[in-house]
């Protein structure tokens, strides 16, 4: 039944959609990359994730499904619960209002976001690290950033990925709106 031109179960396919790639992104990040790439650098795909919510999803579902993504990174990395969740809540509200002073769109600005993204998030664990411990290592603050920037590479795809699946799934994109 379509109320206002959107159907009621939209939303929900809209939430199971992110969903369904956060668990793809976690599975990739903590697991298969790790073993396929042979390297301490990693792709951020949670931050590509969490970039596309700070643009598409300007509203409390996306703060809550950029917190829900850095949580099920830290429950399933084994770093410190909560160091993920702040820095990519973080980074969600740095591209929230980065966004709303500049337009965005398309495959290269995108990139450069997710790119500035991996600065957050470095300077937020970098900052939590200083603050509630010995802090991080020079080396896994190169490496997060080596991860931003090998994700800023593959942000494009996901966003065409993701916008792909919501035209297939009949999930219209949502509106901007203020937190």
């Amino acid at each position: 039944m379509k109320l206002g031109g959107v159907t009621r179960d939209e939303p929900m396919r809209n939430v199971l959609l992110i969903i369904a790639f956060g668990v793809g992104a976690v599975l990739l990040q903590t697991t298969l990359l790790h073993s396929v790439l042979f390297g301490a650098i990693v792709p951020d795909v949670m931050l590509v994730l969490c970039v596309y919510l700070g643009l598409r999803h300007q509203n409390v579902g996306g703060v809550f499904g950029a917190f829900m993504l850095g949580y099920g990174l830290d429950a399933f990395s084994g770093t410190n619960v909560g160091t993920n969740a702040f820095a990519m809540t973080f980074v969600f509200l740095m591209v929230y209002l980065l966004s709303r002073r500049l337009w965005i769109e398309g495959g290269l600005t995108s990139a450069l976001v997710v790119l500035g993204g991996a600065g957050f998030k470095t300077l937020a664990l970098v900052g939590l690290g200083e603050t509630f411990s010995d802090g991080i290592s020079l080396a896994a603050a190169r490496n997060s950033l080596l991860g931003g920037l090998v994700a800023a590479v593959i942000a494009p795809f996901v966003f065409v990925a993701l916008d792909r699946s919501k035209r297939w799934l009949q999930v219209a994109q949502p509106h901007q709106s203020t937190l």
